[in-house]
């Protein structure tokens, strides 16, 4: 018969459930599993026909059923438990009125065509801006019409720091270029509503999506400030705001 194995005394005798817990570390714990931030779509929603293709609209365009749509995934703290509410209470504000939920450590990632987009989106259907400013936004389909985006509507959409154009590989494309010397031209002929809005002129990043989630992960850390100062990004182009990565 085999020894009995020998009791360490290591440890305490007995498990404590979490919710035994002093309150105080149940949220210090709710804190430190927080999600990382998220592309957040936004974009169109079009009739489709049985075959899954888009309907065309007789007076041009095509058949649009919602004009914006926000998919993203609800962070699992707002609807855990009560005390994981509380933490995401602080980390997690409204926008968009009851359109878009985000934080500070969101990226908002707009998907929408060009008409949707800097037209539509931008000025008529931010009825609510956000009022915080966001280190970045990004745009996976940008808008030809990108000379229609002023430093108020930007201001509007969170005042970012940062436009990311996003791309699936290789190298950016020379009109990913010419976007940038649209952003100059912008900011050069609104510079009196620039000046009025106490909004600098952002950087423009041509970057991948593999790329841009990494910067998620530097975004959601809890100085995510030091990942956007100058040293840290992407080596700039021959423009002074437009960034390579």
């Amino acid at each position: 018969m085999p020894p009995k194995p020998r009791r360490l005394g290591l440890g305490p005798r007995k498990f404590r459930f979490f919710p035994d817990l002093p309150l105080e570390l149940r949220l210090c714990i709710w804190e430190m599993v927080k999600p990382d931030g998220q592309l957040i779509s936004i974009d169109a929603e079009y009739g489709l026909d049985a075959t899954g293709e888009r309907i065309p609209d007789p007076n041009g365009g095509w058949v649009v059923n919602k004009k914006v749509v926000a998919s993203y995934k609800v962070p699992s703290l707002l609807h855990a438990c009560h005390d994981s509410r509380i933490v995401a209470q602080k980390l997690y504000k409204q926008h968009f009125g009851d359109r878009l939920q985000g934080n500070g450590s969101c990226v908002l990632f707009f998907g929408a065509d060009r008409e949707l987009l800097a037209e539509d989106l931008s000025t008529r259907e931010i009825k609510c801006p956000i009022e915080e400013e966001l280190p970045a936004i990004a745009f996976r389909n940008f808008p030809r019409s990108f000379w229609q985006i002023s430093p108020r509507i930007l201001t509007q959409m969170g005042q970012p720091k940062h436009i990311y154009l996003l791309r699936q590989s290789g190298r950016a494309s020379t009109e990913h270029f010419v976007q940038g010397m649209l952003l100059d031209r912008m900011w050069r002929s609104d510079t009196e509503q620039a000046k009025e809005l106490g909004y600098s002129k952002p950087y423009l990043v041509f970057t991948t999506y593999k790329k841009m989630r990494a910067h998620l992960k530097d975004l959601s850390s809890p100085d995510y400030k030091k990942h956007f100062d100058n040293n840290s990004l992407p080596k700039e182009s021959s423009s002074r705001n437009t960034l390579l990565a």
